[in-house]
């Protein structure tokens, strides 16, 4: 009777090692634990799962995406805004304030646009071009423009982006380091159930070895009769098939293979 083979649990991306565990686990509950004499094993196994399950679901479930991407779009329109004032004041009737605006165009010249650039590189140079602003000649050429308030609107929201952004990637941490936790916990547990089925499948097979075929004895006749496939044998080959699926999974991930696959070790 063949024994379940190796799988390198760690060479899973979290989502692949999630799903593989809800497929051993059905395979469990298909044969059932009581005809593997798995019980307790599969109990800490579920229990690990539920927590895994847990885990992963939140971190797929980050609630504040879409305040994130609120704030990078109000931060983008307060930038418009400023910028846009400044523009107009260029066309003031009055001399002085189109030599404020132009003062106040070319510092934002020299930023270039940054509505276009990604999330960081926008983060800081908003966070440059604010500090900028509070200093002379162009806090003077603001105020004198009447756009502290714009100008103090863009600084804002792009302190609340830069703010949550870090909040979001602490929480990221800490969910990773718990998954972390909680992939260790499974694959113990995923371990010690397949120990255990391996360990009765090869007693099982001593056994089979010691006690040898009774030939038919001589003068009776034998009698061919269907019976049932040992729960063993039904779970090994079902499980074995889906270890060799995910382990193509794997290898089409581009995750590394191990290629061992001697019989009881993981």
């Amino acid at each position: 009777m063949e024994t379940i083979v190796t799988m390198d649990l760690k060479a899973m991306s979290n989502a692949l090692f999630v799903q593989f565990m809800s497929d051993v686990d059905a395979q469990v509950q298909r044969v059932t634990p009581d005809a593997l004499k798995v019980k307790k094993c599969y109990a800490v196994f579920t229990d690990a799962r539920t927590e895994m399950d847990g885990v992963y679901l939140s971190q797929k479930k980050d609630n504040d995406t879409a305040k994130s991407d609120a704030k990078d779009i109000w931060r983008d329109e307060m930038f418009r805004c400023f910028s846009g004032h400044i523009n107009a004041a260029l066309f003031s009737y009055d001399p002085k304030n189109r030599e404020y605006a132009r003062v106040l165009r070319n510092k934002l010249n020299a930023y270039g646009n940054l509505t276009t650039l990604g999330n960081v590189a926008e983060s800081a140079k908003m966070e440059d071009l604010g500090r900028d602003l509070l200093t002379s000649p162009w806090k003077e050429a603001v105020e004198a423009l009447g756009l502290a308030d714009e100008r103090d609107a863009m600084i804002l929201a792009n302190k609340e982006f830069v703010e949550l952004s870090r909040t979001r990637i602490e929480k990221r941490k800490l969910v990773l380091v718990t998954m972390k936790s909680a992939r260790e916990n499974i694959g113990e547990a995923y371990r010690n159930l397949v120990t255990l089925i391996n360990s009765q499948i090869m007693v099982q097979n001593l056994k089979d070895e010691e006690s040898g075929g009774e030939e038919d004895r001589p003068g009776e006749l034998s009698v061919l009769v269907d019976t049932p496939e040992d729960p063993y044998t039904d779970f090994v080959r079902s499980l074995n098939v889906l270890i060799k699926d995910y382990k193509t999974r794997v290898a089409q991930s581009g995750k590394r293979k191990k290629d061992d696959e001697r019989p009881g070790e993981l």
